[in-house]
């Protein structure tokens, strides 16, 4: 959710640059324009917060193991079986295979029976959400004298 934030804010702008007209369409007023200043601020906004998304879920969280909101959280998405992070690029396709999860809800509420958490995206592309508030795998240079 913390992720999905700004997404939603910038949403919010949009849809209030339309809301005359629907609120027009609903009276049976088909005249009403839009407010243009606000469309356009909003645009921008909904164009910067993919932006942003793309760059937080797939690049950050690929390298790092970490979003913003999962930073703020403490926890760190990583390979199943290497404990590491998995990479921009499968970062990607993970958050492609969520559309496994919503289909029909139920991936996203497999969690809750789940031993290790895992929604079916996770399954499907062997990754695992840890919570921990160090760093999941041993950093290059650490502890090596």
């Amino acid at each position: 959710m913390l992720d999905a934030a700004p997404g939603c804010v910038a949403t919010g702008v949009l849809v209030a640059g339309y809301l005359p007209t629907y609120l027009g369409f609903f009276r049976g007023d088909l005249d009403v324009p839009p407010r243009y200043p606000v469309v356009a601020v909003g645009t921008l906004l909904c164009l910067a917060a993919f932006a942003l998304a793309v760059h937080n879920r797939c690049f950050r969280s690929g390298r790092t193991g970490q979003t913003y909101g999962r930073r703020l959280t403490g926890t760190w998405l990583v390979s199943r079986t290497s404990g590491t992070p998995v990479g921009p690029f499968h970062a990607f396709l993970r958050d492609l295979l969520h559309v496994l999860d919503a289909t029909g809800g139920v991936g996203y509420l497999c969690p809750l029976w789940d031993d290790e958490r895992q929604t079916l995206a996770d399954k499907v592309a062997h990754t695992i959400v840890v919570r921990t508030p160090v760093l999941p795998w041993p950093a290059p240079g650490r502890g090596q004298v």
